[in-house]
């Protein structure tokens, strides 16, 4: 269930729309098509939403997905800590259920620095995971201290920090359905 938007929100209080609401829509049809593309009608598939940010994109994913063989499981992972920048500890709790010997599909909302993915990855291989797919919604065009090659991808985005779509900052713009920077006002 989302939230209400904090101080009425709205994306015309960007300073500047990177990605609109018909994009999103959009990606999120065709990541959906390459998901279910990409398991067989009989596959089991442990769907890992790393939150709060992957929430958004998740919830239009699965409606997209339909029912079936998708089992969800919300999982808490950050690097951010409240800042504009990964501070390179990833914080975690722990796997909501066992992984061994299942097939997983990792959900998030943005791959930046790679750390917060690049350890859940690891995390999930150790825990005895047969098979694991990275589904993120926006990749953004920078430098990346993990590389990790992703399975499905929806969008790629500049190297700004962005807000909106599950993409927060201190807690707000998460629920606006398009992505952009923030007005030159408010500062970092």
């Amino acid at each position: 269930m989302q939230c209400p938007l904090p101080s009425n929100e709205t994306c015309e209080h960007l300073g500047e729309i990177l990605v609109t609401s018909q994009q999103i829509d959009q990606a999120v049809a065709r990541v959906a098509r390459e998901v279910r593309n990409a398991y067989g009608p009989g596959d089991s598939v442990l769907a890992l939403v790393l939150l709060e940010g992957a929430r958004w994109f998740a919830d239009d994913l699965f409606v997209q997905l339909g029912e079936g063989r998708w089992e969800r499981q919300d999982f808490k992972a950050s690097s951010y800590h409240g800042t504009t920048q990964s501070c390179g500890m990833v914080q975690t709790d722990e796997l909501p259920c066992s992984v061994q010997g299942r097939s997983v599909l990792v959900i998030d909302d943005i791959y930046d620095t790679g750390r917060t993915l690049g350890h859940i990855l690891d995390l999930l291989t150790q825990a005895g995971a047969v098979d694991v797919k990275t589904c993120v919604m926006f990749e953004k065009q920078c430098h990346h201290a993990h590389p990790i090659a992703l399975d499905f991808l929806g969008l790629t985005v500049p190297d700004r920090f962005i807000v909106g779509y599950g993409l927060d900052f201190e807690g707000r713009y998460r629920d606006l359905k398009c992505v952009g920077v923030l007005p030159q006002h408010i500062d970092l």
